[in-house]
C-alpha cells in the first residue's frame, strides 16, 4: 500500500467562507463542509495521508457550494472561484517550525501580534523582531500581523478585517516574504528558517508527528508509554505503546511494528449474540463492532494514521486453516498476550508473535500481572482466539491475567490494538 494526498493548487478565490467544500468517496464523507483555501498559486491540501493498495481504484467527489442560497448575494455577482485539483505523494503530514526576524520600513519590528490562522495560533514578536510559529503542516497558511490588536477571541473575518498586514506563505519557499498591508505600510519577514518538528514524547506528541517519527524509524518512545485518546461518546482513554519490533517473518501483522493498546477496556459487549464461534473472528459481532461503532468514535487525525492491518487469526472446532482479515482495530489473540505455549486449546503459536510488552514480563511484572486490565476494577476482557476443540467459546483475560475459555455470548470488556505507519 501506499499514501498520498489530495490538494488544490493556483487557486482563485473572490468569495469568503460562505464558499464551502465536501469531499466524499465511495464509501461517504471523508471531509465534512470546510472553507475553500484562500487565493494563492501554493498547494493547499484537502485530504492527507489517504492509503491505498495496488490495484485499488478509489472515486472521490467533491461537492462546492455557496452557504445562504435564501438571502440576497449581490456582493458577489461575477466574483470567481477556480483551482487546479492533484494528488501527490508528498510528506504533507510532518508538523514544521517557521521562524525569521520581521521588519519594517523603519527596520526592526519591536511589538505586535502575529495570527496563523491555519492552527488560531497567536505569536507575539519578540523585542529583536523574532517571530516563531510551531505545529504547522507542509502546504500554504494564512499569516495576519495585528500589530497591539489583541486577537485571541476575534473571528476569522475579524482577524481579517483588523489584520494590518496579511500574506500566504508557503513552508516551501526560505525566501523573504513582503506581507500585503494597509496604509502604505511595509513588512517583510527574512531569514527564514523551516525545520521539521522533531518528536518530544509519546505523550506530548501530536498523531501526525508520531506517524512521521514511526516512519523515519528513529523515535524517543518507548515500550509502556501511554498517551490520552479522544473516543467520542465511549470517551476518554489511554493507550499505549505494546509493540515496536518488526516481523522477521510471515507473522500476522497485528503483532508486528507500532503497535498501540488500549490501556482499560472501552465498554463491554459479547463476542457474538449467541454462544457459538463458528466462523472465529473474521465472522463475529464484535469486529464489526470495533470497526465500525468504535473505530467511527475516534477522533480524525488519529484515524488518519491508522493502518489496516492483515490480522491471520486461529479457527475454531472443524474449522481449517486460518482466518485473514483486514481491520483497523481488533482485538489482541491468546498467544500475542500470554506467549506460544500457554495452551494448547488454540491454533494461534504459528501464525503470531507475543507483543514486546507483554514478552517474559517486562519492567519487573509478570506475563499474568501485565495482562490485568481495570477501569474502577480489574474485569476481563475479550481475546479474538477462539476454543479448538469445541464450537461455543472464546478466550477471555481474567481479573487475575489468566487465560479463561468463556461462552461467546458473555458480556466483557473490550480493550483493542491497531497500529501506525
Amino acid at each position: 500500500a501506499v499514501t498520498y494526498n489530495i490538494y488544490m493548487q493556483n487557486i482563485t478565490n473572490e468569495f469568503n467562507e460562505d464558499l464551502v467544500y465536501t469531499l466524499s468517496d465511495d464509501n461517504g464523507v471523508v471531509v465534512s463542509e470546510k472553507a475553500l483555501p484562500t487565493t494563492n498559486t501554493g498547494k493547499s491540501y484537502l485530504k492527507t495521508n489517504v492509503e491505498i493498495d495496488t490495484g485499488v481504484t478509489k472515486n472521490y467527489t467533491l461537492k462546492i457550494e455557496y452557504k445562504y442560497l435564501d438571502t440576497p448575494q449581490d456582493d458577489y455577482q461575477g466574483s470567481t472561484f477556480k483551482a487546479t485539483l492533484g494528488i501527490d505523494t508528498e510528506d504533507a503530514l510532518g508538523r514544521y517550525i517557521i521562524s525569521g526576524i520581521i521588519e519594517d520600513e523603519n527596520g526592526i519590528v519591536t511589538s505586535g501580534t502575529v495570527v496563523s490562522y491555519s492552527e488560531k495560533q497567536i505569536t507575539s514578536i519578540s523585542n529583536e523582531g523574532l517571530i516563531k510559529i510551531s505545529n504547522l503542516e507542509m502546504g500554504n497558511h494564512e499569516i495576519y500581523y495585528m500589530g497591539d490588536v489583541d486577537a485571541t477571541n476575534l473571528s476569522k473575518d475579524e482577524i481579517q478585517s483588523q489584520a494590518i498586514c496579511s500574506k500566504v506563505i508557503s513552508l516551501k519557499s526560505n525566501d523573504n516574504i513582503e506581507f500585503d498591508c494597509i496604509n502604505n505600510k511595509k513588512l517583510i519577514l527574512k531569514n527564514i528558517s523551516i525545520v521539521k518538528r522533531k518528536p518530544i514524547s509519546f505523550a506530548e506528541d501530536d498523531w501526525n508527528t508520531i506517524s512521521s517519527a514511526v516512519k523515519s524509524g528513529i523515535f524517543p518512545y518507548k515500550i509502556g508509554d501511554t498517551k490520552e485518546v479522544d473516543v467520542g461518546n465511549f470517551g476518554v482513554h489511554t493507550v499505549r505503546i505494546s509493540n515496536i519490533t518488526p516481523c522477521t517473518e510471515n507473522k500476522s501483522e497485528s503483532s508486528c511494528g507500532f503497535v498501540l493498546e488500549f490501556v482499560d477496556f472501552i465498554t463491554t459487549t459479547y463476542v457474538n449474540p449467541t454462544s457459538t464461534n463458528v466462523g472465529g473472528w473474521e465472522s463475529s459481532y464484535i469486529r464489526g463492532y470495533l470497526n465500525n461503532d468504535i473505530y467511527n468514535e475516534i477522533s480524525d487525525d488519529l484515524k488518519n494514521v491508522i493502518i489496516s492491518s492483515n490480522v491471520i487469526s486461529s479457527y475454531e472446532s472443524g474449522g481449517n486453516g486460518y482466518y485473514n482479515t483486514s481491520d483497523k482495530l481488533y482485538l489482541l489473540s491468546l498467544a500475542e498476550v500470554l506467549g506460544y505455549n500457554v495452551t494448547t486449546n488454540v491454533n494461534d503459536n504459528s501464525i503470531t508473535r507475543q507483543l514486546d510488552y507483554y514478552y517474559n514480563g517486562v519492567n519487573g511484572s509478570s506475563q499474568n500481572e501485565k495482562a490485568i486490565k481495570k477501569n474502577d476494577q480489574a474485569t476481563s476482557w475479550w481475546l479474538r482466539s477462539p476454543h479448538r476443540y469445541d464450537k461455543t467459546n472464546f478466550y477471555s483475560i481474567n481479573y487475575s491475567g489468566i487465560h479463561d475459555p468463556v461462552l461467546a455470548s458473555y458480556v466483557k470488556g473490550i480493550s483493542p490494538a491497531f497500529r501506525i505507519a
